[in-house]
């Protein structure tokens, strides 16, 4: 629960932060700012799950029953996507309101993913909707390698959830980063489709005038 609110609030951070001027006039420089900004918070985040394995379980009687690198697995994949979701939200939506709708996420993500409520109680379409939130296959694949001696077979279907939640955000932020040229693309389509109507509006006219004056000169 904490980290995933401290990835949410250090993700929004990133965007929210005002950039250097310097760093501002040039679009290639600022992206790698960016990168370098998701980056500290990727580590930080990562250490702090490691941290949570090492001291947090033990100080709680709770061992890990399975191979470590298959918990490191789980949080490594799980830290990125859980950035690419808040990512994704604050370049997709206007800054005045992307951190409000961040917080919503992380708060619905805590509720859905079954950390605080079982998944199994609620109706399809929530369950469904949970497949998509990173935390549900992380927690659900923590339940199994921290309990049991899993082996890889066994966390097939959480990552299965975590690739189809990759294809997504991956989907999401390269819109996000095409903002620009699919709105170019937009404007320049409807001015086509704008001009070809506008095009055809005169033949049209020209008929009927054309048939207006042959009716004319038939009744004189």
């Amino acid at each position: 629960f904490c980290l995933n609110i401290f990835i949410c609030l250090m993700t929004c951070a990133c965007y929210q932060e005002p950039l250097p001027e310097a760093v501002r006039q040039h679009s290639l420089r600022k992206r790698f700012f960016y990168f370098g900004r998701l980056l500290v918070v990727f580590v930080l985040s990562l250490l702090g799950g490691l941290w949570m394995y090492q001291y947090g379980l033990p100080r709680v009687d709770i061992v890990l029953q399975s191979m470590p690198i298959m918990a490191l697995s789980a949080l490594l994949v799980y830290v990125a996507l859980t950035q690419a979701l808040f990512a994704s939200i604050n370049l997709l939506t206007p800054k005045p309101i992307a951190m409000s709708l961040s917080y919503l996420t992380c708060m619905l993500s805590v509720m859905f993913s079954g950390l605080t409520w079982p998944l199994e109680m609620m109706p399809w379409y929530i369950r469904e909707f949970a497949t998509w939130i990173p935390l549900t296959p992380f927690l659900q694949s923590v339940q199994v390698f921290l309990y049991h001696d899993a082996n890889w077979g066994d966390l097939a279907d959480f990552y299965q959830m975590f690739l189809k939640q990759l294809v997504l955000y991956a989907i999401l932020i390269f819109a996000a980063m095409r903002m620009r040229d699919i709105k170019l693309f937009t404007k320049w389509a409807w001015r086509k489709l704008r001009g070809n109507s506008v095009e055809d509006a005169p033949s049209g006219n020209g008929d009927a005038v054309a048939v207006g004056v042959t009716s004319q000169t038939s009744v004189t």
